[in-house]
């Protein structure tokens, strides 16, 4: 009888020791894991209604970019506050009751922190991350802190239905530009096979220390700027369920209207 209660004993501590390391595994966080709302392309084609809520998308990460239900702005998710900054260039916190039609977030974790105080263009600047990734295969997250000379910035308008395509919207954008300015850029790197996904190249937004100022980056010079990048290996994606996804051709290359959106042209 004793020897039977004893194994009895012994299981049930088994089994709480085997709960424990679940438990600890399901409330681990995933660093580096990238979470995407829809698709790039669906974007360019103007399906801007929300897929999911803002209160649902930070419990995927508390980095990332993307925009607002109707296109309503250029969000930037940054220590896990999510911002909207409207055409007016104004910047608003977002509630977690809104909804996005796009975005890209993760749960951000430096792994190559660099300090620079050099004079960098938009251009030398990707040209110069560059060198620091280990794989062109993998995605990057890319956060950058410091003091920018230059940023030029553009955001755009609430649209209203019938949804105009992307390239159209940006033809009526608001830009706006700030000297000196302290802040934070929030970007990522795709490799060129993600076409259609997402963008292929780098793409940022940012926002000034003092919450007043940010948007999508068109320019920028650099000054004294800290560099942290995150190597991300995981990738998860939640696609739409309306009618207007489920119908849609998305096979058509839009590689070079995309390249024309993202630099605001």
């Amino acid at each position: 009888m004793k020897n039977t209660i004893k194994k009895i004993i012994f299981i049930l501590i088994i089994l709480c020791f085997l709960c424990f390391l679940v438990t600890c595994k399901s409330t681990e966080k995933q660093y580096n894991v990238l979470y995407q709302v829809s698709t790039i392309n669906a974007l360019m084609y103007g399906l801007y209604d929300g897929v999911i809520s803002f209160g649902q998308l930070k419990a995927k990460g508390n980095f990332g970019i993307g925009t607002s239900h109707a296109l309503n702005g250029e969000m930037i998710l940054l220590d896990g506050i999510a911002y909207r900054i409207e055409a007016d260039g104004k910047v608003y916190n977002i509630d977690d009751s809104e909804k996005t039609p796009f975005a890209i977030v993760t749960e951000f974790k430096s792994q190559k922190t660099i300090d620079i105080n050099s004079l960098f263009n938009l251009d030398k600047m990707q040209n110069f991350l560059n060198t620091l990734f280990i794989s062109k295969n993998y995605f990057y997250a890319i956060r950058i802190d410091g003091i920018f000379k230059q940023v030029k910035v553009r955001s755009v308008p609430a649209q209203s239905k019938p949804y105009p395509a992307l390239s159209k919207v940006v033809k009526k954008q608001s830009v706006f530009t700030s000297g000196n300015v302290s802040g934070t850029l929030v970007g990522f790197w795709f490799p060129a096979y993600i076409s259609g996904v997402n963008v292929p190249g780098y793409h940022f937004h940012f926002i000034s220390n003092d919450r007043k100022f940010g948007g999508h980056v068109l320019e920028l010079e650099t000054g004294q700027v800290k560099i942290n990048i995150g190597v991300i290996r995981h990738f998860k994606m939640l696609l739409p369920e309306n009618n207007e996804f489920l119908n849609i051709d998305l096979t058509p290359n839009m590689d070079r209207e995309i390249r024309s959106v993202e630099r605001g042209r």
